[in-house]
């Protein structure tokens, strides 16, 4: 034990010991993750307009097993209109120049073209359970319309979520994991899966655990669309 003089050498000793207490507090609490990072452009009518349209191609859902949460669930839908929109965003971030603006952009519409892409995150209570993009997952992931169900061509478990990726997709905590999931535009008999006259579709998620259905609200086409939505 530290004997602790009087005068200037004991106010020392106190302050040597108040602070080795606040240590020690803070051992028994989890260790912070540290502040969330700047996710917001300057330009406030740029923001709205990107928040806006995230939670227009956003759901949520969650997984429960009684009153104990399984995982929580979350997609979006990358939309023409939602790709446009993360390209102004991302140029903002970043002060790109126009041309390489204008070249995301066409990247944009050429992944728009070729496949129905989302990104899906995911945080489960047991890392076990978050294995969707193993082969033999224990999740079965389906895009259902009511021309039919397709499912993925590809599951693709991304990097752990940096302020880059939680600048677009503001809800993929620290302890999220996020995933890029392509499904076919087509059915194998050339049929669209999701036809014009399409109002609705569903990103369906079931294991034994549960099920969750996140349901999107489709927009008539603009016309001559050639690619939708």
């Amino acid at each position: 034990m530290t004997r602790c003089g009087q005068g200037h050498r004991g106010a020392l000793c106190v302050a040597a010991l108040a602070m080795g207490l606040c240590g020690c507090a803070s051992m028994l609490r989890p260790p912070r993750e540290g502040a969330p990072a700047p996710s917001k452009v300057g330009d406030r009518e740029l923001e709205q307009r990107y928040q806006s349209t995230l939670a227009r191609w956003t759901r949520h859902a969650e997984i429960y097993d009684g009153l104990d949460s399984r995982a929580f669930v979350a997609a979006t839908f990358h939309s023409m209109s939602f790709r446009e929109a993360r390209v102004a965003r991302t140029t903002a971030f970043f002060a790109l120049p126009p041309a390489e603006s204008q070249a995301l952009l066409a990247v944009e519409r050429q992944g728009h073209t070729e496949a129905l892409e989302l990104l899906l995150g995911m945080s489960a209570n047991e890392r076990r359970f978050d294995d969707l993009a193993r082969p033999g997952s224990m999740w079965r992931l389906a895009l259902v319309s009511s021309a039919g169900e397709v499912l993925p061509l590809s599951i693709d478990r991304l990097p752990r979520p940096d302020p880059n990726l939680t600048g677009l997709y503001p809800y993929l905590g620290p302890f999220w994991t996020a995933y890029r999931v392509l499904f076919p535009r087509t059915f194998a008999n050339g049929a669209q899966v999701l036809p014009q006259q399409a109002q609705t579709f569903v990103v369906r998620l079931a294991s034994s655990l549960g099920r969750v259905e996140l349901g999107f609200e489709l927009e008539a086409p603009m016309a001559g669309a050639t690619v939708w939505p």
